[in-house]
């Protein structure tokens, strides 16, 4: 039987840097703030996410069909569908930032996941390490884009200019004051949660990511559907 490849085909590698494209080019179309509206951006790349982290759990349910053993195929199909919802939950029900936060964190620890897998012996060798570089610049393509809008905010919140981010796929809206900053509700598509349990699934996730550093400021919950 030949033994599995040491290094990473060709062919991976090229795929892999070509999925990445879409995450800095977004990422440097919302620092930069040109051509494409911020929000849009944002929502393009929370979308891409989505797909992408959809894709690396599906990577454990092919490796599941292909294995005899099942003390490692029944972990690796349920292991396999977590990524895909949790990347449903987010771009369905969160705010563009909060969802690629929430998607950002499916990336880490789905990468650790991925690196305790090699480790055993149940995906080539070569796997662990280009799954370090690529994630690592999925999220720092994250870190920039939402350290720029932060910043950005904040900037334009000293200057009497708020940016309002929509609670769902809806259009920007900005306030300019010269007084006191005014903060306009967003207006939102309907959404099969109510308004209560909206503020409670936005409340929930700032009390989990919370303990684990991750300062990220909700977007406003209309309380009106």
């Amino acid at each position: 039987m030949t033994p599995p490849p040491s290094k990473p085909p060709n062919l991976a590698i090229a795929l892999g840097i070509g999925g990445l494209i879409p995450f800095v080019g977004l990422a440097a179309v919302i620092v930069l703030n040109q051509k494409l509206p911020a929000a849009d951006a944002w929502r393009a790349l929370t979308l891409y996410a989505a797909v992408i982290l959809s894709f690396m759990g599906g990577v454990h349910w092919g490796r599941a069909m292909a294995s005899d053993e099942p003390s490692f195929a029944h972990p690796a199909y349920v292991v396999s569908v977590i990524p895909a919802l949790i990347a449903w939950f987010a771009v369905a029900f969160l705010p563009p930032r909060p969802a690629s936060t929430v998607m950002a964190i499916g990336f880490a620890a789905l990468l650790l996941y991925d690196l305790a897998t090699v480790k055993r012996g149940q995906f080539p060798s070569w796997y662990g390490p280009l799954r370090i570089w690529l994630t690592s610049i999925v999220l720092t393509s994250f870190a920039v884009a939402l350290l720029a809008t932060m910043i950005r905010d904040d900037a334009g919140g000293r200057a009497g200019r708020r940016v309002d981010w929509p609670a769902s796929p809806t259009k920007l809206q900005e306030t300019r004051v010269d007084g006191p900053l005014v903060r306009n509700s967003p207006q939102r598509t309907p959404s099969v949660f109510g308004s209560a349990a909206d503020h409670t699934t936005l409340s929930a996730l700032r009390a989990v990511l919370s303990p684990m550093a991750v300062s990220m400021p909700l977007a406003p919950v209309n309380t009106a559907l």
